[in-house]
């Protein structure tokens, strides 16, 4: 609108005239996308063309009966969280219920369609998400595994001398293993301070709100510590069962 009436110039200030009354312009709402599918039933508009006066302005100012009747017709709500949308209709249901004196002369209308759509994109992005860090986590754990094999071959003699001085297989088991986890580890504590970065910098120049909880902090280390693991088993079976004789000759 603001575009409309007042090309290249700052609208703050000016007037504009709706219907005989002039209102004074004191702000410019960001630019909404443009949606124009239908969904179900339910058409979304454009954003965009909406003016917002006070509600106290418009029942003294716009009460003719071809603009306004004794009564609000509508009231639209936007909810900033959809997942607490049936817990916000319940609300504005007993807000309602109270100054209508329980009359049942009302109906609140909920975008069940647009929910359905939300979640089901929800769903595929949460898949999506899945399947990047399941590879993400395949490709690591195959590269620390490599790495702990080329580990074991260099160091064959060391490990065959500590076999003569009376290590057992398990003890170099325990270490190669640990070696494994700690790798892993490190590379948890990279991705999850890379993270936090990059969930304040999308809450920092977008719409977006990001949640860091404890939880799934805990859940990326352990998960570091089960690849390490498992794919710093085989390297260290290898390693342990290395004869001793054998791997001090080794060159």
């Amino acid at each position: 609108v603001a575009s409309t009436f007042f090309k290249g110039e700052d609208p703050i200030g000016k007037l504009v005239k709706i219907d005989d009354q002039w209102l004074e312009v004191i702000g410019v709402l960001e630019s909404k996308s443009l949606f124009t599918e239908t969904v179900g039933e339910l058409a979304a508009r454009d954003l965009n063309t909406d003016v917002y006066v006070p509600l106290s302005l418009f029942l003294n100012r716009f009460t003719r009966e071809n603009i306004l009747s004794s009564e609000i017709q509508q009231i639209t709500v936007q909810i900033s969280n959809s997942d607490r949308l049936i817990e916000a209709s319940a609300l504005i249901d007993e807000i309602l219920k109270r100054h209508h004196f329980n009359n049942d002369d009302y109906s609140i209308v909920i975008p069940y369609e647009l929910l359905k759509q939300e979640e089901k994109e929800r769903r595929i992005y949460n898949f999506l998400l899945g399947a990047i860090a399941a590879i993400s986590l395949l490709v690591g754990g195959i590269g620390i595994m490599n790495i702990m094999l080329a580990t074991v071959m260099e160091r064959t003699r060391e490990i065959g001398i500590r076999r003569a001085v009376g290590a057992r297989k398990i003890d170099i088991m325990g270490q190669f293993v640990t070696e494994s986890v700690a790798i892993s580890i490190t590379g948890g504590i990279i991705g999850v301070f890379v993270g936090v970065i990059l969930s304040l910098i999308v809450s920092l120049f977008t719409d977006i709100t990001t949640h860091i909880r404890p939880y799934s902090v805990f859940i990326a280390f352990s998960f570091s510590v089960i690849v390490g693991v498992s794919f710093g088993y085989l390297p260290a079976k290898n390693a342990a069962n290395l004869k001793p004789v054998d791997s001090i000759r080794h060159e």
